[in-house]
């Protein structure tokens, strides 16, 4: 039914899928396993003719997805991970229109609907609308419109993804009666839900298939050797004791148990059948045997063998790629390395303490001695000069307007030109110093400070 032939994909340098083949047949239920990135989504994607492949080929009941896209597109029913529902609209509403879409005639539309609906297990809930259900029945009614058009491949992306244990035996159930009359391609990530649906399992892994079978060809495959677990009721001395004759036994472990009862696991060489021998021996020993099992290889440790090797191929252009970036990077790693010897070599002290004193700290630090600051020159002394006449007294301070100066005293009648002028020029009472802030007695100003002979009032 699906016949897929060395299919290839890439993106700008990059292979997503890399020479993938595989086939399913009607009536049969594929798990397609991988982790994130594996290029499970871009098979899926070609697949439904979402996505044209770069090589390969792909054909959905004999219709070429590439040359024959809409009649192959009209043989296929998807079920995206995030289905499109529209809220607003009742499941029947929504199923008339998802109808229409599909060109199914008028005459039969109410049929297929009903037909739909009755596969979905979603009659009971006809005319309610799709906003007011719960996550397991809106997946139903994704189901429904994958169906309408009786397809004869379906494709379910996650179906069983955010639903309760409940819903997900329900769906499970749901997706193997549509097996009865439609091919499905089922892809999730809950492993158990694919051991307990699937015929057939196909592992992809970085673009690659690395294992195709049924579950029990898988674990067959994946057994590196027999592992058996009994129970007993004995001492571990006596467990070895009647063991160690068994031939084709590699490794025994115990461990103690509740009420005397004893765990053995029992691991021997892939082709040799111990659990006569096993039974036979504890028998004979007079051991009490409760329980006797063959463990196989879940299908989880399968998939994490396979999917995170070392030794998988890789994509060519993915190897190509990332030598050179890869050789880059070991170039700066030796660039890095190699120190400038200029560097090497022990910084100054100024350089260590440039960076945060600034340029004062820079000038300080220099230097290890620091020269003595040079002794300030003598002083000259002052010429000797003669002692100024003695100044009339001031007169009284006036009271003035606040706010306001005092007005200049005014010089008295009949007194000297230059007991005049001094009157005048004097600064009034309020503006004198006060006595504290005044010169002592006998105390001269340096000759620097002195007024030159030609600013001084005339004698």
């Amino acid at each position: 039914m699906i016949q897929v032939e060395s299919l290839t994909k890439d993106y700008a340098g990059w292979r997503a899928i890399n020479n993938v083949s595989f086939s399913v047949k009607k009536g049969e239920i594929l798990g397609f396993l991988g982790p994130n990135g594996a290029g499970k989504t871009t098979t899926m994607r070609i697949l439904t003719g979402y996505l044209p492949p770069t090589s390969g080929t792909a054909t959905i009941a004999g219709f070429d997805v590439e040359k024959q896209s809409l009649d192959a597109r009209r043989q296929i029913g998807y079920m995206p991970e995030s289905v499109p529902l529209y809220k607003d609209l009742t499941v029947r509403d929504y199923l008339d229109f998802v109808a229409r879409l599909r060109q199914i005639p008028k005459d039969k539309r109410k049929s297929a609907m009903d037909v739909a609906m009755e596969k979905s297990n979603t009659t009971d809930v006809a005319d309610v609308f799709i906003g007011k259900l719960s996550k397991g029945y809106r997946q139903r009614v994704g189901i429904a419109q994958a169906v309408i058009h009786e397809p004869a491949v379906m494709i379910l992306d996650e179906p069983t993804e955010g639903l309760d244990p409940g819903q997900r035996i329900d769906t499970r159930r749901l997706i193997r009666d549509l097996a009865k009359e439609h091919t499905v391609v089922l892809s999730t990530h809950i492993l158990p839900e694919v051991e307990a649906t699937c015929d057939r399992i196909l592992i992809i892994n970085r673009g690659h298939i690395v294992a195709q079978d049924t579950p029990e060809g898988l674990s067959g495959k994946m057994k590196k050797g027999q592992r058996l677990e009994a129970l007993v009721v004995a001492q571990e001395d006596h467990v070895r004791l009647a063991l160690q004759d068994v031939v084709g036994i590699t490794s025994l472990h115990t461990e103690a148990m509740p009420e005397n009862r004893r765990r053995v696991v029992v691991e021997g060489e892939p082709d040799v059948d111990l659990r006569r021998a096993v039974s036979r021996a504890l028998v004979i020993a007079d051991i009490d045997l409760i329980e006797l099992r063959t463990e196989q290889a879940s299908l989880e440790d399968i998939f994490l063998e396979l999917t995170t090797s070392d030794t998988e191929p890789r994509d060519d252009r993915e190897t190509h790629a990332a030598a050179p970036a890869a050789a880059a990077d070991d170039d700066d790693d030796d660039e890095d390395d190699e120190e400038p010897e200029a560097e090497r070599e022990e910084k100054p002290k100024w350089a260590e303490t440039a960076a945060s004193t600034g340029a004062a700290a820079i000038a300080a630090a220099s230097v290890d001695d620091p020269e003595p600051e040079p002794e300030p020159e003598p002083v000259a002394k002052p010429e000797a000069t003669p002692e100024p006449e003695p100044e009339p007294k001031p007169a009284p301070a006036v009271r003035g307007t606040p706010g306001r100066a005092p007005p200049a005293p005014r010089p008295r009648a009949g007194a000297s030109v230059r007991a005049q002028a001094s009157a005048l020029t004097r600064a009034p009472a309020w503006a004198q110093a006060p006595a504290w802030a005044q010169a002592p007695a006998g105390a001269q100003a340096p000759a620097w400070a002195r007024a030159p002979a030609c600013a001084r009032a005339p004698a």
